[in-house]
C-alpha cells in the first residue's frame, strides 16, 4: 500500500557564501506551503518570495543541489549583488542568468545556446521515452529528458510548463517540458525529427 508523502518544506543549511545562508529545501513542500510560495522551482530568495524565504537566506531546490547546486547559487549570488550595487531588478535577473551561464560553461565545457537549436538534440538528452499520447495528427511523444542539459543548452532558468515560445529546439507543435526531479518530460510529434531519439 502506498503511502501519501509528507509534505514540509525540509529546509537544510549547507553553507554560508558572502553572509547569504544557502539552504536546499523539498521545492514542493515549498510551493505547497504558501500561495506566495507556488512558483517555487529551483531557487528562491526573499525577494522573490517575501514572507516565504528569510532575509539573508537563497534556498535551492535539494532534489537538484547534488548535481547543480552550485549554479543557482552562482545566479542567487549574482543577482543579490547586482542589486545591493543598485541595478534594477531586470538587470540583476540578467547578471545572475549571465553567471550561471558562464558557470555551466567553465565547469562542463558546454556553453549556453543563446536561441539556436541544435540541428538535431543530442541523444544523450534523452533519459527514456515516457509514453505516447494519440493525436489526430499523429502520435505525440512523451521523453523525460536531462533537466541539466535542458538547462544548460536552451534555457537556463527552465523548470516546468514551457513550450518552443520559450525553448528554442522544442519542437513548435505539440512541445513542451515538465520538470521531474532532475528530469524533465519533452513532448514530441512523431513528425518532428529533431526530438525523436535514432
Amino acid at each position: 500500500m502506498r503511502t501519501l508523502r509528507q509534505l514540509g518544506i525540509h529546509k537544510k543549511h549547507t553553507i554560508t557564501l558572502n553572509r547569504y545562508r544557502i539552504c536546499s529545501v523539498d521545492a514542493f513542500g515549498v510551493r505547497e506551503s504558501s500561495h506566495e510560495a507556488e512558483e517555487f522551482t529551483l531557487l528562491g530568495t526573499q525577494e522573490e518570495f517575501l514572507g516565504v524565504v528569510p532575509d539573508g537566506e537563497v534556498w535551492i531546490s535539494r532534489l537538484h543541489f547534488p548535481r547543480e547546486g552550485m549554479f543557482p547559487m552562482t545566479h542567487a549570488l549574482a543577482r543579490l549583488g547586482a542589486r545591493e550595487r543598485g541595478l534594477s531588478e531586470d538587470k540583476a535577473d540578467e547578471a545572475g542568468l549571465d553567471a550561471e551561464r558562464a558557470a555551466r560553461e567553465n565547469l562542463t565545457g558546454e556553453g549556453y545556446r543563446d536561441g539556436k537549436p541544435h540541428k538535431h538534440v543530442p541523444n544523450r538528452i534523452y533519459d527514456q521515452l515516457y509514453t505516447t499520447i494519440p493525436d489526430p495528427q499523429g502520435p505525440v511523444k512523451v521523453w523525460l529528458i536531462d533537466g541539466c542539459l535542458a538547462r544548460r543548452w536552451y534555457k537556463t532558468d527552465h523548470a516546468e510548463g514551457a513550450t518552443s515560445l520559450f525553448i528554442p529546439g522544442c519542437p513548435a507543435t505539440k512541445s513542451g517540458w515538465r520538470e521531474t526531479r532532475t528530469r524533465m518530460g519533452c513532448l514530441s510529434s512523431r513528425s518532428t525529427s529533431t526530438w525523436n531519439s535514432a
